[in-house]
């Protein structure tokens, strides 16, 4: 790799130099691509990863280059001039957590990491770690989904379930040996999620809806964007609009969720870290609820033969929802992040047509 691509880096807070993306050691602020050290205006004309990620391409194992999926017939039935699905479920585990894992694992000095999450970043770790040689110690409430505490088995790591919720997990990671993968432990998982806004960059859209749970995603977003602009690769930067389940909106709602409740378990985050930097990244937010979530889900896939997640379910309601505000107009184009592999939840998508009469 280019030596000045190595030191390309600075701290999004105080402007400190750093030499890789792990968080400042002034501040404790996340780490940004310093464009004038990648390269300036010629940045984008090398492999997006080489600039994006000091470790290395994650593409190596299959990760990133997933596609944009357009839903015209949905777009025509929300009043705007163009959807479009960014579908992460096409990543090796089906989930977007590979993309900033893949950094993270590859960056690891000790022999074994954790990580406590709803589900399918656990999926994600234990296939990752494998392959880095890594052990792996995941934890994971027990309402998580079957398939994915069947696939850190499948993929050799250790799984603990916890009674309760997501924050339980957490908790039960305090004391575990070797390097931690939560969202914001270090600033490697964001540079990988940044690889995003590189893909969309020619795709010419107004608004982003993103779907989130720890609210790492939109300040990742937020940084590529802005990393792109100062790259000349676009001329301005997508208006990012968070969206969240109602039944666990904290970073939405402003406060965290005490009871939280929603058939969107990979979002079910109820207190997250840094909700203020999440918001900070976006224009604004919006809660949909479970039965709006899911009928737009079904609905989408009907209309365009496009299948999401119960999460993208929440970025395409709140689409409707924030052109039935206002905040969204007829010329808009738009895309949502759908963060998870449509078969994940083919089960509540299809009880949700059986409760319904569909």
């Amino acid at each position: 790799m280019n030596a000045s691509l190595a030191t390309g880096y600075r701290c999004r807070d105080c402007d400190r130099r750093l030499s890789d993306p792990s968080d400042c050691p002034d501040c404790g602020g996340l780490a940004r691509v310093d464009i004038e050290a990648a390269g300036g205006a010629n940045a984008l004309d090398s492999p997006w990863t080489d600039w994006l990620v000091e470790s290395g391409p994650p593409t190596e194992a299959g990760i990133g280059g997933t596609p944009l999926v357009s839903a015209p017939a949905t777009a025509a039935a929300f009043d705007v001039a163009g959807l479009a699905i960014k579908r992460e479920g096409a990543n090796p585990t089906g989930s977007i957590t590979d993309r900033g894992l893949a950094p993270a694992i590859a960056a690891v000095t000790s022999e074994a990491v954790h990580l406590a999450s709803p589900g399918p970043g656990a999926r994600s770790a234990a296939a990752l770690a494998a392959r880095a040689g890594l052990d792996a110690t995941l934890v994971v409430p027990s309402r998580s989904r079957f398939d994915a505490k069947a696939m850190v088995n499948v993929y050799g790591g250790e799984m603990r379930v916890v009674e309760g919720r997501y924050d339980d997990a957490r908790a039960a990671t305090a004391d575990l040996p070797g390097a931690s993968l939560a969202p914001f432990a270090t600033g490697r998982r964001i540079a990988g999620l940044r690889t995003i806004a590189v893909e969309l960059a020619g795709a010419d859209l107004d608004a982003i809806v993103v779907p989130i749970g720890h609210g790492h995603l939109p300040i990742a977003l937020d940084d590529g964007f802005v990393d792109c602009l100062a790259c000349g690769a676009i001329e301005t930067v997508p208006d990012l609009y968070a969206a969240q389940p109602a039944g666990c909106a904290p970073i939405v709602d402003g406060e965290p969720v005490d009871r939280p409740d929603t058939v969107c378990g990979a979002l079910e985050i109820p207190d997250p870290v840094a909700p203020e930097r999440t918001r900070a990244a976006v224009v604004d937010g919006v809660a949909v609820t479970d039965d709006d979530l899911l009928a737009t889900a079904v609905d989408t896939a009907r209309r365009d033969g496009v299948a999401t997640s119960t999460a993208g379910g929440v970025g395409l309601a709140a689409v409707r929802r924030l052109r039935a505000d206002g905040a969204l107009d007829a010329t808009d184009r738009v895309a949502v992040i759908d963060p998870l592999t449509a078969r994940s939840d083919a089960d509540i998508l299809r009880s949700h047509l059986m409760r319904t009469g569909e």
